[in-house]
């Protein structure tokens, strides 16, 4: 008689899930037909493995519903004269999660990084202490249903934790053992959990004692089954897996279910036996994992042949399919390699039944521990050959990374993380793409913690390698030595680094591929414990969680100053902010753009080359591009896929609109042909765009939570190649689409729309201003340098749009664009055009405080003969200048001002007649006569329908005034005024003063609204004086009402604007006062605030001690 065991392996049913109803019907009645079909080829099914996620939260209801379900599925096998035994283990579905709260699901929740715990909790476990009763109430339903299910089970023996079970079966001549552990215990919350899962020796010593051995060698042949796959082990867990739980020949095969995509592979450690892995897919459970990745439904079915010395394995995976009218069917899966009868047939030779013995030697190399270094495995290579090391390691390639000061000024977290990951894991991902300088930052994180990237750092270069086998081949074509070799060699160094530099997508970019990589770092790490190993990608692995990577982006405006105040070529004038800015603009934030830069410089001034860039804003400059990036791209460029094409083309797009832009106007840019979210969607999974998320600081409005915007950016690295791939005809096109966008249809006429149409409080539409600069440079300096008929035109298109956004209070904006027109217009022979700019270029610089560069540029303005300007032009400079004059206590050349504004003002109830006056009051008279004369002028005013002026005259004299009523009455009626933003912002800080300062404290919600703007535009702005005291005014009013949250984002902004102005001890001292209400124990500040929320704060923190850190 053939000694054979006819088994099926199913998983993640999911029992319960929503919208199940209508997925099971459909797929169940297929899988029953499925299981009648393979009868004939199978025969009679002996035994059903059920691997977790029976449920979908463990809910005594689900499991009433599972019933149901096995109860129809028994039923089939009945009728095909057949009654298998179910063994079934839960899954982390199959647990009611219990409170958060308590503080025993606290403690486990951080088993995977607490030492003692690791030790302790399985000492609990045994006496049934306070751990083991969370986990046991939480399987408590699990438990219940396996013990009086209706379905025939084996005889089991239940061990440590609730789902572990142990069972010997004879089964047609066969004995076989079969050992379920439960890996799902620790995931109490719906947190990701890879990397943290534990599995310990105690769990199987409870089942078959101390003996393991004599234990496997009752049965021909012994099975394990878990939920997880070993990669979702924590690295303690893993060592005893793969030493004590599952060494090689242990266990024939190891099946698991918790995947996404169907797989069985084999696992070994050089010079050992394989492990045997099977993951099941999901049978009938989640369509989606995280809501994107498609999970693959099926079952495997299959036998078991047992020979004295051989076994003999018939492997059926079948796969749920659609076939092209829609519907399920369940076909064999053609992922795996089958053959004509649409199975996959091997054999396995068994031997003796011993298990390879692994010596595990004393770890007496207290850093080795600290590191968490893997075990270290004896009698695993031939280390027979040349025991020249030197001489071999010599010829291998060394990592050519550099270690640089200006890289240990920067990136406090990533280098904190790295460093913390390298101890914990051994292993470290690193996310990252060109131009972000990532072998300067590994050698100066590295150089400082002790490792020498110059003599123990070992580099193979992946760009050109797909596959597992590809990666092994690797080092005997770029190391001269197979892997074993190169393993035999290093593993005796002190702190040895290999690294993986350029990831080719295909090694990680599935979870089975993902899987296979990991393989080969595990094995190198088991043999080698002192190793690290740096992966070096562009883009996440889906199979990574965020917590177990590392990843670098572009410099931050505060990131470059650090980088500059601390590069050997320090130039010290770039840290100024206008200059920062331009910095920022010329290198997109990359070190190696900034590293150029400082050469560049050495021939050059920063506005010399600011003009250069702008002359050519869209041409390369490109070097060596890395093969992953070019190979990302082409993917869109060379598709013949409608969607992919739209994709590459928002990709175009948002190249030249370098500054981004927000979906809603992207969707129609090109007419007809429409762009769509998930165009964005992919290129972001591509890491070629990335979402710039900008809120309100305060994170409720009058009516719930705030809208933020997202502004859709492709970085600076990404551009610069795809430029190269842009035709002139299609940058032409971009730009007139943009121009449309931006200026409306007319704009070839010389008309322009006004994008700020509203008020810059309340806009409704958002366009990115950023980008019309950019767009008016570059359709100017293509006229002049045509010298085509369109200069004067687009020169008055230009000034026109400068005007539009001085007199909407985009006053950033306007300094940008006038000064790029300015340097244009100084050599095309016009000075009536010069003259404008210069006016609106050193009106604006005025109102951000740059008055003595304002002077000089509104003294230009008025001296040129020739500018064509009318007697209010004038007036207008005389008045602005005044107001510099004031500023800097310099009254006597106001009160000239004054006096030219009154030579052309007219009649005293003019315009400019009371503006003139009320310079000179401010210039002459002080206390009580000025006040006098200011409540006569704003009264004047208001009575002449001069509303701006009116408001300005008020808000003077509501800064002198100590008449808390009076002052409350003019601000009032600034507000109720129409029009006047910047005047509207200026009352409702001072009003919100006086309230918290000397009322009841309680701001009214259209006046906390305006506040929020006010704050948005400031922080924009860098309006200093009023933007220090709008953040008062918020901090304050958080503070009275507890608003934590809030809080930890104001002082986010307003660091940034500190740090950038020089104000450091004001920064440190808002960082003090949070850092203040962060650790009180005071009740009103147990409001939770969001992880990401306080990233920035975290950062800092880190910043400030970072002496004492690194």
């Amino acid at each position: 008689m053939e000694k054979r065991i006819n088994w099926m392996h199913i998983t993640d049913l999911h029992c319960g899930q929503q919208r199940q109803d209508i997925l099971l019907p459909k797929i169940k009645h297929e899988f029953f037909k499925d299981i009648e079909e393979l009868k004939d080829r199978l025969g009679k099914i002996d035994i059903v493995f059920f691997t977790g996620d029976l449920t979908m939260s463990g809910k005594k209801n689900e499991f009433d519903q599972l019933t149901v379900f096995l109860s129809e599925l028994w039923s089939i096998f009945k009728k095909l004269n057949c009654e298998p035994l179910l063994i079934a283990i839960p899954g982390n579905h199959d647990l009611e999660r219990p409170d958060p709260a308590k503080a025993a699901v606290k403690v486990l929740k951080g088993y995977s990084t607490d030492e003692e715990l690791q030790e302790t909790l399985w000492i609990d476990f045994k006496n049934k202490g306070e751990y083991y009763e969370v986990v046991k109430q939480s399987f408590s339903n699990f438990s219940l249903w396996y013990r009086n299910v209706p379905i025939p089970k084996p005889v089991f023996k239940e061990g440590l934790i609730p789902g572990d079970i142990a069972s010997t079966i004879i089964l047609n001549g066969i004995k076989l053992n079969i050992i379920g552990l439960n890996t799902a215990f620790l995931e109490l919350s719906n947190d990701d959990y890879r990397g943290k899962i534990a599995i310990n020796p105690s769990q199987l010593i409870e089942l078959v004692g101390d003996d393991f051995i004599s234990w496997r060698k009752q049965a021909d042949f012994s099975l394990l089954l878990t939920h997880h796959d070993p990669m979702w082990y924590d690295a303690s867990s893993l060592a005893y897996y793969n030493n004590d739980i599952n060494p090689p020949q242990a266990y024939y095969t190891h099946l698991c279910g918790h995947l996404h995509d169907a797989d069985t592979h084999q696992d070994n450690i050089f010079g050992s036996a394989p492990r045997k892995i099977q993951l099941a897919p999901s049978l009938f459970g989640l369509q989606k994992i995280n809501g994107k990745t498609d999970r693959i439904h099926g079952y495997y079915a299959g036998s078991y042949i047992y020979s004295q010395n051989s076994l003999h394995e018939l492997f059926h995976p079948r796969k749920a399919s659609k076939n092209y009218a829609g519907e399920y069917v369940i076909i064999p899966d053609y992922g795996f390699s089958l053959n004509r009868e649409g199975i996959v047939e091997q054999f396995y030779p068994l031997g003796e039944k011993e298990i390879i013995k692994r010596e595990v030697p004393e770890n007496t190399d207290d850093q080795q521990q600290e590191l968490g270094a893997s075990r270290k495995y004896e009698n695993i290579l031939d280390k027979k050959g040349n025991n020249d090391y030197a001489k071999e390691l010599e010829q291998i390639p060394h990592t050519n990374f550099s270690y640089t000061p200006s890289h240990l000024a920067i990136r406090f977290v990533e280098q904190n993380k790295f460093i913390d990951l390298f101890k914990r894991e051994q292993f470290i991902w690193l996310i990252t793409d060109w131009g972000l300088s990532e072998g300067a930052f590994i050698a100066s994180v590295c150089n400082t913690h002790g490792f020498d990237m110059t003599k123990d750092s070992f580099m193979i270069n992946c760009e050109d390698i797909a596959t597992k086998d590809e990666l092994l081949e690797s080092f005997e074509t770029q190391f001269s030595m197979t892997l074993q070799r190169f393993c035999n060699l290093v593993e005796n160094l002190e702190k040895p680094i290999l690294t993986f530099n350029h990831l080719n997508a295909g090694l990680y970019h599935t979870e089975t591929a993902y899987r296979k990589l990991m393989q080969v770092i595990q094995t190198i790490l088991d043999f080698c414990p002192k190793m690290h190993i740096i992966l070096i990608a562009r883009q996440v692995p889906t199979s990574l969680s965020i917590d177990r990577l590392i990843k670098l982006t572009s410099l931050d405006t505060i990131q470059i100053k650090s980088y500059i105040e601390n590069h050997p070529e320090n130039i010290n004038e770039l840290t100024a902010p206008e200059n920062l800015l331009k910095v920022e603009e010329l290198t997109g934030g990359l070190p190696m753009h900034i590293d150029r830069l400082f050469i560049r410089l050495k021939v050059a001034t920063l506005d010399e080359l600011m003009e250069t860039e702008r002359e050519s804003p869209f041409e390369s400059r490109v070097d060596v591009i890395p093969k992953a990036l070019i190979h990302t791209i082409n993917s869109l460029a060379d598709s013949t896929d409608r969607y992919k094409q739209r994709s590459f083309s928002l990709l175009k797009i948002l190249t030249v609109l370098s500054y981004g832009e927000i979906y809603g106007n992207l969707k129609r840019f090109r007419g007809s042909e429409a762009i769509y979210p998930d165009n964005a969607t992919e290129l972001e999974a591509l890491s070629l765009l990335e979402v710039i998320v900008t809120n309100k600081v305060l994170s409720k409005g009058i009516s719930g939570t705030i809208q933020p915007l997202k502004i859709l950016r492709v970085p600076r690295q990404i551009r610069d190649y795809v430029n190269t791939l842009i035709t002139e005809s299609e940058r032409e096109d971009i730009l007139n689409s943009a121009c449309i966008l931006y200026f409306g249809h007319k704009w070839r006429d010389g008309i322009i729309r006004n994008i700020y149409a509203n008020s810059i409080l309340t806009n409704s539409r958002f366009y990115n201003v950023d980008n019309c600069h950019l767009i008016i440079d570059s359709i100017l300096a293509d006229s002049i340098r045509k010298d085509d008929t369109h200069i004067l035109r687009n020169a008055q298109i230009a000034i026109s749009f400068c005007n539009h956004v001085y007199d909407a209070g985009d006053y950033k904006n306007a300094i940008r664009t006038a000064e790029e027109v300015y340097n244009k217009l100084k050599n095309i022979g016009n000075d009536k055009l010069k003259t404008k700019i210069a006016k609106i270029l050193g009106e604006s610089l005025r109102m951000l405080g740059y008055r003595e560069r304002s002077i000089t540029f509104l003294i230009e303005a008025l001296e040129n003969e020739s500018g064509g300007l009318s007697n209010d032009d004038k007036n207008s400079i005389y008045i602005d200048l005044a107001y510099s004059y004031l500023m800097d206590g310099k009254k006597d050349k106001a009160i000239e001002c004054a006096k030219e504004i009154e030579k052309t003002a007219g009649s005293k109830s003019s315009y400019n007649s009371i503006q003139s006056r009320f310079i000179l009051a401010e210039a002459t008279l002080s206390e009580d006569k000025l006040l006098t004369r200011l409540k006569t002028l704003e009264n004047e005013a208001r009575r002449e329908g001069y509303t701006t002026l009116s408001n300005t005259i008020a808000v003077t004299y509501a800064d002198l005034s100590k008449d808390l009523k009076e002052r409350e009455k003019k601000l009032t009626r600034i507000l109720q005024s129409q029009g006047d933003d910047y005047n509207k912002m200026r009352a409702v800080i001072e009003k919100s003063m006086d309230i918290l300062n000397h009322g009841n404290g309680l701001i009214s919600d259209e006046d906390l609204a305006l506040l929020n703007s006010t704050y948005s535009y400031l922080y924009v702005q860098r309006i200093t004086n009023m933007f220090k005291k709008c953040h008062i005014v918020l901090w304050d009013y958080c503070v009275n009402n507890s608003r934590l949250e809030d809080l930890v984002n104001l002082y986010k902004h307003s660091s940034l604007v500190w740090r950038l102005t020089g104000k450091d001890e004001l920064e440190k001292q808002y960082f003090d006062k949070l850092t203040t209400l962060l650790e009180s124990e005071d009740t009103r500040w147990t409001e939770k605030v969001p992880p990401h929320t306080l990233d920035y704060y975290y950062r800092r923190k880190l910043e400030f001690t970072s002496n004492d850190v690194l």
